[in-house]
């Protein structure tokens, strides 16, 4: 997502819980305003007493690649009965840009079904990368061109002329003295 700092969040979350597994499902993400689609869904899982973040790598249960024509979805079969777990699933997308976690939270009851949903309001997220100052860039000189063909009507034809760069691709990109 070239102009997008985060990915667009996964749709409607399903745990079904029962004795011997939780299975989770998913609609995958929207399309994002430049295009991208999500590349993969990271499933985070926390204990009851844990505070669920994104933040912790420790916690990824599993990493899954959409495939054509196959459902979003997941079996956590080293679930344990009777516990309650948090599960947090984001989407990422080909920039790996990690969109806001949507998160279900289940009981430890033997049968249940909870369905979760992003919400509309995300938290702020910081810049990953703090903005680079860059040197202030001078007015490319242009010029315009008139052309009038044998009918009397005026093509105007405008060509800019780019300076020429004086420092070379290291220079610009780690700065030079």
């Amino acid at each position: 997502m070239a102009g997008c700092r985060t990915a667009p969040p996964a749709q409607n979350l399903v745990v079904t819980a029962s004795p011997k597994a939780n299975s989770l499902t998913w609609q995958p993400a929207p399309i994002a305003p430049d295009g991208d689609l999500a590349a993969y869904y990271v499933l985070y899982r926390f204990a009851a007493n844990e505070t669920p973040t994104p933040d912790d790598p420790r916690h990824i249960l599993t990493v899954l690649r959409p495939h054509p024509g196959a459902g979003l979805a997941y079996v956590d079969t080293t679930a344990r009965p009777g516990l309650g777990y948090a599960y947090y699933l984001t989407a990422v997308d080909r920039l790996h840009n990690e969109s806001r976690p949507v998160n279900v939270r289940t009981t430890g009851r033997p049968v249940e079904i909870i369905v979760a949903q992003a919400s509309a309001n995300p938290a702020p997220v910081p810049p990953a990368v703090p903005p680079v100052a860059t040197a202030p860039t001078r007015p490319t000189p242009s010029t315009t061109t008139r052309i009038t063909t044998s009918a009397g009507s005026i093509t105007k034809i405008k060509t800019k002329v780019k300076p020429r760069r004086k420092r070379g691709f290291f220079q610009r990109l780690f700065g030079g003295r």
